[in-house]
């Protein structure tokens, strides 16, 4: 991949090809294959949902009221009783979204594009022209976006600034245990941190494309990307997994016990830390799935082409 951010969709071809010099005998670590997750005696699995829109969607996140996912086009579906569409507008392609527990969001997208949503979305003014890949925020109304050649941007409750960055490469992932504990992952298996006093860079372990970051505390953190790469920070080195899958991945989602992630032809991996299994799960679509996110280990969402969207549930709640 280029130096250079590319819009959305471009990402989106990205991961169709590359799967092609990652199969066969590429696969890194390969995963059994199962039809139900290793938790609760299969009781919940993946069952496609109505998706209101065929635009392309890249992100979701959610709040204990409603689930937001956004994509190509200024696309932005909102799931409470069901999926519905909501202005945005804007027509750029939004390329990620967090919502926070009161249901305010933030979505970040190509040419700077950065919303706000209280109820309705608004624009915000982010400084930048540069493509935003990832947004994360947190309870006190803070966030932090990247995006194209280092870009990281600070919002203090009130007003998005640029940060000073270490890098020069695209950034595709962010997430924080804290304001002064970030984390974020690029191109080449680039990882910087922050500590409360400026960026730098962390030691990795993989030169693959990293596409997600996310953690349970500062010394539990997971990133995913290409080449089917898992790898794990455990608050002194980061380490590879020994999961992996043939597959390119987009985004991944951990809770206590258990880690998802989600990736190109429709690619759901399932690893279980305790007793160690890992499986890729039946998800029931050749489409790129490219954002995941859940509420506990039995609601799970997963996005990504043609406005597919997946939900992780009791066999009683979804029906195929």
């Amino acid at each position: 991949m280029s130096s250079k951010l590319l819009p959305c969709p471009f990402l989106l071809f990205l991961l169709a090809i590359a799967l092609v010099s990652c199969s066969g005998d590429g696969d890194p670590s390969p995963a059994d294959v199962d039809t139900r997750s290793s938790l609760g005696g299969g009781a919940c699995s993946w069952h496609p949902m109505a998706s209101p829109t065929t635009e392309t969607l890249w992100g979701v996140w959610g709040s204990p009221d409603e689930v937001i996912a956004v994509g190509n086009a200024g696309a932005a579906a909102h799931l409470g009783e069901e999926w519905l569409t909501k202005t945005t507008g804007t027509d750029n392609d939004l390329c990620d979204v967090w919502t926070g527990a009161d249901s305010r969001a933030f979505a970040v997208g190509i040419n700077g594009t950065i919303l706000r949503y209280d109820g309705s979305w608004s624009p915000m003014t982010s400084g930048t022209l540069s493509n935003l890949s990832d947004v994360f925020g947190f309870e006190d109304g803070t966030a932090v976006a990247v995006g194209q050649a280092g870009t990281i941007l600070w919002f203090d409750g009130s007003e998005w600034s640029p940060m000073e960055s270490v890098t020069d490469v695209n950034l595709f992932g962010v997430w924080g245990s804290a304001a002064k504990d970030l984390f974020a992952v690029g191109v080449g298996g680039t990882i910087v941190h922050y500590d409360g006093e400026g960026w730098a860079f962390m030691t990795t372990v993989t030169p693959e494309n990293l596409s997600a970051v996310f953690g349970i505390s500062d010394s539990d953190v997971w990133a995913v990307g290409d080449s089917g790469t898992i790898i794990h920070f455990n608050g002194t080195a980061w380490q590879p997994s020994a999961c992996g899958a043939n597959a390119n991945f987009a985004d991944v989602w951990v809770v206590p016990g258990e880690l998802w992630a989600v990736g190109s032809n429709g690619t759901i991996l399932h690893q279980v830390f305790s007793p160690p299994s890992c499986s890729v799960v039946e998800s029931g679509t050749v489409a790129n799935l490219l954002g995941v996110w859940g509420r506990g280990t039995c609601e799970i969402y997963a996005v990504g082409a043609g406005g597919t969207i997946l939900r992780y549930a009791a066999k009683e709640v979804d029906q195929p």
